[in-house]
Parts: structure tokens; sequence; C-alpha cells
């Protein structure tokens, strides 16, 4: 398989990007909520659409920020499908789902590095661009387990001539003790803020919140309607509100 992308990489274009993206999740062992704005930036043609950014597949809830799609001569290379196929199997635990994703994915970013190694003489041009990073939850008898994934920007690889590696991995509740907050793409606004903010108010309220502060900040990159899905020990997904997965 490697092989093969390896002959047709000259014939990549560039992908439909997630990076003008604010994904937010706060995390507790006994619930969980994730939102995520609605904006898809396709680097190709700087148009904007404003799409699901959360996905359920077999009761595990997903987001990601970096590339969601690009083409391969005819081939059409969709990230979200691959997600959902592989957190859709009923084989192996959110972790190896995730580790299996990780697997699929990184070998695909490798062949869009040598491509733009060859045609792109400027490389700072791709930062932020092709920075990969997913989350995946689920309840697993009444515990909410959370996995997530950031690789290594593309910018950086080419910078180093090495090959794309994972540089960030976190799995709750190994990692998160009584509670985390974890947030993608665009996050200064909730990077920056008190640590135990997500305490004060309703989980839903303060994604909410914060990702529409995101999206005042970034307005021409982050937009409205904010998804946001809640999950408890106790039951499945639940939207609250469904934004643009409503449509």
């Amino acid at each position: 398989m490697v092989a093969a992308w390896c002959v047709i990489f000259l014939n990549l274009l560039y992908p439909r990007s997630a990076i003008a993206t604010t994904v937010m999740a706060i995390w507790t062992p006994s619930s969980l909520a994730i939102g995520a704005d609605s904006a898809l930036w396709d680097v190709d043609t700087k148009n904007l659409q404003i799409v699901c950014k959360i996905g359920i597949a077999n009761s595990v809830v997903y987001s990601q920020a970096g590339p969601v799609s690009w083409r391969v001569g005819q081939q059409q290379i969709n990230i979200m499908e691959i997600e959902r196929r592989i957190f859709a199997s009923s084989e192996g635990t959110l972790s190896e789902k995730m580790s299996r994703l990780e697997q699929t994915l990184i070998p695909m970013l490798n062949v869009y590095t040598d491509y733009i190694r060859w045609s792109v003489r400027d490389y700072a041009t791709q930062r932020g661009i092709y920075k990969f990073q997913v989350i995946a939850a689920t309840s697993t008898n009444g515990e909410i387990e959370l996995e997530a994934v950031q690789l290594q920007d593309v910018a950086d690889v080419l910078a180093n001539s090495a090959d794309v590696q994972e540089i960030v991995r976190k799995s709750c509740p190994r990692d998160c003790r009584s509670g985390a907050v974890i947030s993608l793409g665009e996050n200064e606004i909730i990077t920056g803020s008190d640590p135990t903010f997500w305490q004060r108010q309703p989980f839903n309220e303060t994604i909410n919140q914060f990702i529409s502060r995101e999206i005042q900040a970034h307005p021409s990159t982050v937009s409205f309607p904010v998804a946001i899905i809640d999950i408890t020990g106790e039951t499945g997904p639940t939207w609250a509100p469904k934004g643009a997965c409503d449509q």
C-alpha cells in the first residue's frame, strides 16, 4: 500500500482543512462534553463552508482539527470517513482504535510531506495547515474514556527532514486525574484562561462560551453555530445543542 502511494504522490492536490477550527472538551471520570465550531476551510479555493465537525460511531464521539480530505489523482481520501470506520469497529478498546487511526494516517501525511518537499520552497507557508489533531471519547461500564492525539506539524517535519510522528497523546482517566480541558485548533483564549474555569458552570455552557469567544477572536476562520454533545456514565451521547450537525 505504501508503494502505491509513493508512485502517485506527484498528483496530490491541496486538501480541505479544518485548521479554521476550535474544538473543546471537558472531561471528568463520570461526564464529558465536546463542542466544535462549524467552519471548514478549503486550502485550495480559500472558501469557508459550514459543516458538522462532531461524529458519532458505535457510541464513540469524535472530532478533529487539521486536514479532513485530499485527492490523489482521481481518488478522494476522506479522513473523517476513515475515522468513522475505525471508531465504528467492534474490535479493540478506544485506545487501540486511536492507535490504529494514527497508523493509518501517518503514512498518508508522509506522502504529502514528500510532495511538499519537492514542490514548495517556502515550508513556512505550510505551518499549521497540516497539524492533525483528533479527540475521541466513549462511556465504558459507567466510566468516561477519552483519547486525544496530535501529530507533528508537516512544516516541522519538512524543516527536520524527518517523518511525521506523534508528539502528544493523552488518555483519560490515566493522564487526567479528576478533570481535564482539552482544546484543538484555534485555542489561545481557552489555554490562556484560569485552569479551573470549567468548574464554574455546566460543561455545555462553558464550552459554548469559550468557543464563541474564539469565534469572535478569529471571525474569518472560526464560525457559528457551535455544536456540543454530552456524555455521562449512565446515558449515551446527547446533543446540547446540535448546531450544524442538525442539517
